[in-house]
């Protein structure tokens, strides 16, 4: 019993610090379009094409599909075009399972 209720009042903590950690991945997500934009605009050195994708995966597609649209930015990319907008289903997807399970 003191382990289910323990469990219990950690889960807002838990949800919270994820809520944190996504708002702050997708900014990163965000920036680092425009930083990489902004190289390519002046021919300096380039994140690498995985980087973006790695944040995307590790929760910054919203931030990183966001600026593939306001900076115009890897929409030419096929990977990037159909790459992130999946990601971001199968995220969404995932949240609303685990939202599930807790109803």
């Amino acid at each position: 019993m003191a382990i289910e209720s323990f469990i219990m009042e950690s889960v807002p903590y838990l949800i919270k610090g994820i809520c944190i950690f996504l708002v702050l991945i997708n900014c990163i997500g965000f920036i680092i379009m425009w930083v990489d934009k902004r190289r390519a605009i002046h021919y300096q050195w380039r994140i690498r094409e995985a980087t973006l994708l790695i944040i995307a995966l590790l929760g910054g597609a919203i931030g990183v599909f966001l600026g593939m649209i306001c900076f115009h930015h890897k929409t030419q990319k096929a990977k990037f075009c159909i790459g992130i907008p999946f990601i971001l289903l199968m995220q969404f997807l995932f949240v609303y399972y685990c939202g599930s399970l807790f109803n």
